[in-house]
């Protein structure tokens, strides 16, 4: 897969445990990192920043969607962030548990992104699941707030 939002994979290594993926460094590590740093010191991302970091999450989901894949786990954990320089943000997703669509899935997401159909264990992977996760981490950005607190408010 080739798009600028989603993470590019080098080379990938395993042992009998693990995988071990050789991808780009990011500057500023994932969205949930920058978010609470950010809410820490009581600052919050430019708005700017935000629509930009929206528009690029929307763009590599609808990518994904197409070649069809379903990611199953996007959190803000998974989404790796570099802010360049004022206004030029770039946002990847990362990929762990991507499968092709109409397979039966259980536990993929994490409690605050998961979509009510996996609550209700349906057996296929719709695109609907991360469209829904999708809009809990734009709340996040909109609300300048980590999972924990979009999800309880």
């Amino acid at each position: 897969m080739r798009h600028d939002n989603i993470v590019r994979i080098y080379d990938v290594y395993w042992d009998t445990q693990n995988y071990y993926y050789t991808t780009p460094a990011f500057k500023h590590g994932n969205l949930y990192l920058l978010l609470k740093q950010y809410r820490k010191v009581g600052g919050f991302l430019e708005p700017s920043i935000v629509a930009l970091m929206i528009v690029q999450l929307a763009s590599a989901i609808h990518y994904l969607h197409n070649v069809p894949f379903v990611h199953r786990d996007i959190t803000s954990d998974n989404i790796m962030v570099d802010i360049l320089e004022k206004d030029n943000v770039r946002v990847v997703v990362d990929f762990g548990v991507v499968q092709e669509r109409d397979f039966l899935v259980h536990g993929a997401s994490r409690k605050f992104y998961t979509a009510p159909e996996q609550v209700l264990s349906t057996t296929t992977s719709s695109t609907a699941i991360d469209i829904w996760s999708l809009g809990i981490v734009f709340a996040q950005l909109l609300m300048h707030n980590d999972d924990t607190q979009v999800c309880t408010t």
